[in-house]
């Protein structure tokens, strides 16, 4: 009679390289690029996170003011003026006819806070939009709680010629930590 040897598989756990940390889809997918100041107020950073199809997201950078001093958002406010209110862009097609077009400085909507203060978020990019993130509308606090995933502001799509040429313009991860003297994870 001969014996047969049972094979015992390790855990899991052990079956593979553990990572210090996982990766989010933004940190995976999306190159993020800063601009101190945006809207002319010392502090009032945003963040521009690029995608390899030229898709920016619009959101606000760790040392915004919303974020640093935890203000709750009451109300996010799209009318830009009377004659323009973002919620109205309406785009269609593979140019994106009919989409609002975008300067640098363009409000894309103004932040309302629970203390009074407000905000105004621009786009910092020539593009356009493509739109604005409705989940803003409902859960104003996304802004502040995962501004990188599913708290972005907007989309923009910049001008495809001058795309790679606005990223470059823009502040690097390594720049902003150092103009801020911070370490953004």
């Amino acid at each position: 009679m001969s014996t047969t040897e049972v094979y015992i598989a390790p855990p899991i756990e052990r079956s593979f390289e553990m990572v210090e940390k996982i990766l989010t889809v933004s940190e995976r997918y999306y190159t993020p690029r800063y601009v101190l100041n945006a809207s002319g107020i010392e502090g009032e950073d945003l963040c521009i996170l690029f995608h390899s199809n030229k898709i920016c997201l619009v959101t606000l950078a760790p040392t915004h003011p919303i974020i640093t001093e935890k203000k709750e958002v009451v109300k996010f406010n799209f009318e830009i003026s009377k004659n323009v209110d973002r919620r109205q862009n309406k785009v269609s097609g593979k140019g994106k006819n009919g989409a609002q077009v975008l300067q640098p400085s363009s409000p894309l909507c103004f932040v309302e806070c629970s203390d009074g203060s407000s905000y105004s978020i621009c786009s910092c990019l020539n593009g356009k939009l493509i739109e604005f993130n409705e989940k803003m509308i409902s859960d104003p606090n996304l802004i502040a709680q995962r501004p990188q995933a599913e708290g972005y502001i907007a989309i923009v799509l910049p001008n495809i010629v001058n795309s790679c040429k606005a990223k470059e313009q823009l502040m690097t991860k390594e720049d902003y930590e150092i103009a801020r003297s911070i370490k953004v994870d």
